[in-house]
């Protein structure tokens, strides 16, 4: 009859919280055992376990993509080229086509003083002043003719042109052009016996070749 009086009593102070039995513990109180997470592989190891035929895929393709890259590189380097080089031929033709058509401004600016000079002695050389002082008039008609040529002959001393007289030289079709043949004992056969015009060359070059009459047998 004590006994189990004295159940009821712990059994009632342990439902009050008054006496807990040290040997009764709850499963939460019970120390959970650590989670422990998957390790993680390193970037090594993944690869190691990769497929030997997916690594070489992934390098061939990475390859690839460089190499790509690189032909974009080298294409767009070749078609600035291209474009400059085009530049440089158009640039080069324009040149070219002023130099052609003003070559000879240096030389036409010469000529003008020429010109002026033939219309000063024209204008010098009046009708009235003929009829009056013709003499005079004819004398200031020379000089004025005279300094002319003398100018022009500057002139061609500036851009090296030459004239020349082949009377008495033996016939050269490269320099010469025989207008017709004509006997003359006295000069040698085959050789300029008349100058109609004188050529004229530029250096070494021949701009005019001359008109002469050739001696025949």
């Amino acid at each position: 009859m004590a006994f189990r009086n004295l159940s009821k009593v712990l059994l009632s102070k342990q439902s009050i919280g008054i006496f807990k039995p040290s040997c009764i513990r709850t499963f939460s109180e019970e120390q959970k055992p650590e989670e422990q997470k998957p390790e993680e592989k390193k970037p090594e190891e993944k690869k190691a376990t990769e497929n030997p035929e997916a690594l070489k895929i992934k390098d061939f393709e990475a390859k690839v993509k460089t190499l790509e890259n690189e032909a974009l590189k080298y294409k767009d380097l070749y078609i600035r080229a291209i474009a400059e080089q085009e530049n440089i031929r158009k640039r080069l033709m324009k040149e070219i086509d002023n130099e052609s058509s003003y070559a000879i401004t240096k030389f036409a600016k010469e000529m003008l003083e020429v010109g002026d000079n033939l219309n000063r002695a024209l204008d010098n050389t009046k009708p009235e002043d003929a009829k009056n002082d013709p003499q005079k008039s004819l004398k200031d008609l020379l000089e004025g003719v005279s300094m002319t040529r003398d100018i022009l002959k500057g002139i061609y001393g500036k851009f090296h042109i030459i004239e020349y007289c082949p009377i008495g030289e033996k016939f050269d079709p490269n320099q010469h052009e025989a207008l017709f043949v004509y006997e003359d004992k006295s000069k040698e056969s085959g050789s300029v016996g008349q100058v109609f015009t004188n050529g004229f060359k530029i250096k070494d070059r021949i701009l005019r070749v001359a008109k002469v009459g050739v001696v025949k047998k």
